[in-house]
């Protein structure tokens, strides 16, 4: 992957953090090149399967903060 920033600006993410370096990840991963410009039924479901999975991470870093005070 020579640009992250292209790459996800391909597939329509505008912040370039972490997590959505993961959805790029996962899309690759899926063999969904990061330049097709219609969301198939697989990227799709690969983009809600990444999502989802960061949501969770999200959560659990949430309630470890809030279980620390």
């Amino acid at each position: 992957m020579d640009n992250w920033i292209d790459n996800l600006r391909r597939i329509g993410l505008k912040r370039y953090g972490d997590e959505n370096r993961r959805i790029l990840s996962e899309l690759l991963r899926n063999g969904i090149p990061a330049g097709n410009t219609v969301m198939s039924e697989a990227s799709a479901e690969a983009l809600i399967i990444a999502v989802a999975a960061m949501i969770e991470e999200n959560n659990k870093a949430l309630l470890s903060d809030l279980s620390s005070m």
